[in-house]
């Protein structure tokens, strides 16, 4: 992977500097540094973050959604020191039955 860091110094001397020289030399120093394999490798790293951002929204959005749920009049609930509090028979979602059960609840809430 290129080195960023110089890329972006590259680019920012080519839009600060002011002389026609000056920005002739900054912008083929900047063409050189950047070529199609770099804007590819760019690109595809942009795409990675954003398929991780996307999984990182839909938690976060769980997680409100979580957060705003009161023992007493919601269909789930977060129990402290549940192997105290839990009797046996009770129904405690995690992980995908978690995220379905409270996928659910995002999508009733949306629709009413």
């Amino acid at each position: 992977m290129p080195e960023f860091k110089e890329l972006k110094r590259l680019a920012e001397q080519v839009s600060k500097e002011t002389h026609w020289h000056a920005q002739i030399v900054a912008t083929e120093e900047f063409r050189e540094a950047s070529g199609p394999d770099v804007v590819l490798e760019l690109i595809a790293e942009n795409e990675r973050l954003c398929a991780e951002v996307c999984g990182l929204r839909k938690d976060a959005v769980r997680y409100q959604v979580i957060r705003e749920l009161h023992w007493y009049d919601s269909p789930l609930a977060v129990v402290r020191s549940p192997k105290a509090q839990v009797k046996p028979g009770t129904d405690c979602p995690s992980e995908e039955r978690l995220d379905e059960a409270v996928d659910a609840l995002i999508l009733e809430k949306s629709d009413g």
